[in-house]
């Protein structure tokens, strides 16, 4: 599915009918990975739900425009997006990564419409230098066997995992790595040299959160760590706050059991 605004196509898949969740991958990656590691859940689920997981600009299947050119713009753009798929019906958001951050300017603009979040390694500051992140850690690591011709993949896969096994590599060949190929780094490249920030970025310290939250991060995380994000917990009165060890920026592949856990308990308190 598409929508249209001005000449930028938005990509967007809806799974399901029912209260809708808005699913906002991070950056460079596509709609697959939120898909791959919720759908599990949803599926097991007795109450329906409408899942709406969308692609930004210049990754997966939406294109990138040239006006495209920092936060602020991409926040409009989710903002008349998301306008139009709810017509102004309450929905709850999940979203992983800088996906996090671009929610963090969701609940500033429909706090009020927005009945819950969740966050999967939330990035919180823009600037990679001024975030708080551990050292790289491998916990634990063992042959690929099932390389393939992946040899240059498997390497770079093998830099930021902190737990790489078949079972992990696997995951990641399958639902992040062609994401990562048609990404349109260019664009990319210079929307995070000159916009990645949000012009009211200072704001996040002032934001207020009531309703059902969780925020899930990774012990071994050195892209975004989980430090910062503690320091906002209060502001959100109603979170769940998780650091999982073992777990770096692909923690819904490194600890799937224990995602999904906290997947399933932060929707069902969304229903209280």
């Amino acid at each position: 599915m598409e929508y249209k605004i001005k000449d930028l196509n938005i990509h967007y898949e809806i799974c399901g009918e029912g209260k809708p969740v808005i699913c906002i991958h991070g950056y460079t990656v596509d709609h697959h990975l939120m898909k791959s590691c919720l759908e599990p859940v949803f599926q097991e689920e007795k109450i329906q739900y409408k899942r709406i997981y969308i692609d930004l600009p210049g990754m997966g299947q939406t294109k990138a425009v040239p006006w495209i050119k920092n936060a602020d713009i991409m926040l409009e753009v989710l903002l008349e997006f998301i306008n139009y798929i709810t017509d102004g019906e309450s929905f709850l958001l999940a979203a992983e990564s800088y996906g996090c951050y671009l929610s963090m300017g969701i609940l500033k603009k429909l706090q009020h419409q927005t009945d819950g979040v969740f966050f999967l390694c939330p990035c919180i500051i823009s600037d990679y230098n001024e975030r708080n992140l551990p050292s790289f850690t491998v916990v634990f690591s063992e042959k690929i066997t099932d390389s393939g011709d992946f040899e240059n993949e498997i390497k770079e896969f093998n830099e930021m995992a902190v737990i790489s096994t078949d079972e992990t590599w696997a995951d990641y060949r399958t639902n992040i790595l062609p994401s990562i190929k048609i990404a349109d780094q260019d664009f990319l490249a210079r929307y995070r040299e000159n916009g990645y920030g949000f012009s009211f970025e200072n704001d996040f310290e002032s934001l207020t959160y009531n309703k059902p939250s969780a925020i899930i991060t990774g012990r071994q995380d050195d892209s975004v760590g989980y430090k910062d994000m503690f320091k906002l917990l209060d502001n959100f009165p109603r979170a769940g706050f998780s650091i999982l060890d073992g777990a770096g920026h692909n923690l819904q592949i490194e600890q799937p059991e224990l995602f999904r856990e906290y997947f399933r308990n932060w929707l069902k308190r969304t229903r209280y």
